[in-house]
């Protein structure tokens, strides 16, 4: 589900609308007929039911000993086909792989600061942008964290946590490991743009 209610603090004119209108006709006489209303609308309040679209983001990097490094971040763009976004994200899976000599700790972080980061667009159907180049991190809210094995994976389905990006949000996967590793981290997430 996406998460419209006490979080979009703009007008989200791609809500599904219902057009309405009330009429009121005389057709027999030339009698006056009124016509009063207080106020009508057909409108989705609240949560949306289930996005349509699905896409990943992928990434294999080498990090350095005892560093805590940015391997993906994924963004909510705030710019789609040309005008303001109105998309948001729900993040469904976190899959991650080490190849290296030590036990590598995995952290899922929101809006941390990226430095370096270089942005691009998922796809031409996406309203998010991911980086894989940023060379440090710092901030964010923890909101995951897990540890591999020097030569381990892991898949996580992160659906029940509810990990929600609205415009300009990002969620980071970092790794640290007391030796250089090469990590693989990929995002999936829902749409509704």
């Amino acid at each position: 589900m996406i998460r419209n209610a006490n979080a979009v603090t703009a007008p989200v004119l791609r809500n599904p609308n219902l057009y309405l209108t009330l009429e009121s006709r005389n057709t027999t006489n030339d009698t006056a007929v009124s016509l009063t209303s207080a106020s009508m609308a057909a409108f989705i309040d609240g949560l949306v039911g289930p996005p349509v679209s699905q896409f990943a983001a992928s990434v294999t990097k080498g990090i350095l000993a005892g560093v805590e490094t940015p391997v993906l971040t994924v963004r909510a763009s705030t710019v789609f086909r040309g005008r303001s976004s109105t998309g948001q994200l729900e993040l469904t899976r976190l899959s991650v792989a080490a190849d290296g000599n030590k036990p590598v700790t995995i952290r899922l972080y929101k809006d941390g600061t990226l430095v370096a980061a270089q942005f691009v667009a998922v796809s031409s159907d996406s309203c998010a942008s991911y980086d894989t180049l940023a060379s440090s991190f710092s901030g964010g809210t923890l909101v995951l964290g897990s540890a591999l094995a020097k030569s381990g994976n892991s898949t996580d389905d992160v659906l029940d946590l509810g990990l929600f990006l609205q415009v300009g949000d990002t969620y980071t996967v970092t790794a640290q490991s007391t030796n250089a590793s090469d990590i693989s981290a990929a995002l999936s997430w829902a749409e509704d743009i």
